[in-house]
């Protein structure tokens, strides 16, 4: 058979099924509106083809048009952090910080002033973290990830705003001001407890670190 027959046979096999697809139907729909699509040349969608060919053996009975897509939780696992502002003034910003949903600490940084570097607190976003063990205080720092325009954003033991240069700094107790920590070793050991999970660790676990900023609704 020559490369022209070949063609001509080609093309015809496909013209019958794609007119079979538009015939067969399952249930309560076509084959084609039961398989998901997934984009084509120029802009279009595609029908899964390996989804068309199981359907029209019979061999999928489930209806994929309508099965809910799977949301894969790319935090399972990690150690998931969340700072909540609850109050602000024009000294200080101050919240507390959750820890895989639970409430652990206070938290202190400085006011907002439109991000700017030494002098504001970090915008709100989720961000990535890794661990620092070079600074010469604690030895044991959570250091932030791609803050818009910011370098070095840590948390940290502190007690007042002027501690901190954008960082995000953790107390047991928030002062009646509300611009000021008390007690930020025992938070800091809390957080340290929640990574390793022991107050003891023998080993650096594998593990992502996960850091939500946000404002209160009731603010």
């Amino acid at each position: 058979m020559d490369h022209r027959s070949l063609v001509v046979v080609a093309v015809t096999t496909m013209m019958l099924v794609l007119h079979s697809l538009t015939l067969v139907s399952w249930g309560d729909g076509s084959c084609l509106e039961r398989c998901p699509t997934r984009p084509g040349s120029l802009g279009s969608r595609d029908v899964d083809p390996d989804c068309v060919l199981k359907c029209l053996r019979g061999e999928d009975d489930a209806d994929t048009s309508r099965k809910r897509p799977v949301i894969i939780d790319q935090t399972r696992g990690a150690l998931r952090l969340k700072v909540v502002r609850q109050y602000q003034d024009a000294r200080c910003t101050s919240g507390y910080l959750a820890v895989n949903d639970q409430i652990i600490a206070y938290t202190l940084e400085r006011p907002w002033r439109n991000n700017t570097p030494f002098i504001s607190s970090i915008p709100v976003g989720v961000y990535e973290g890794f661990l620092r063990y070079d600074h010469p205080d604690d030895r044991w720092r959570i250091e932030l990830e791609r803050v818009p325009g910011r370098r070095h954003v840590e948390i940290h033991i502190g007690n007042k705003p002027r501690q901190t240069e954008g960082c995000l700094l953790v107390g047991m107790r928030l002062g009646r001001d509300f611009c000021s920590l008390i007690d930020g070793a025992s938070a800091y050991r809390q957080l340290k407890t929640a990574f390793y999970g022991t107050d003891r660790p023998t080993a650096t676990p594998n593990r992502r670190i996960v850091l939500t900023v946000a404002e209160s609704e009731a603010r």
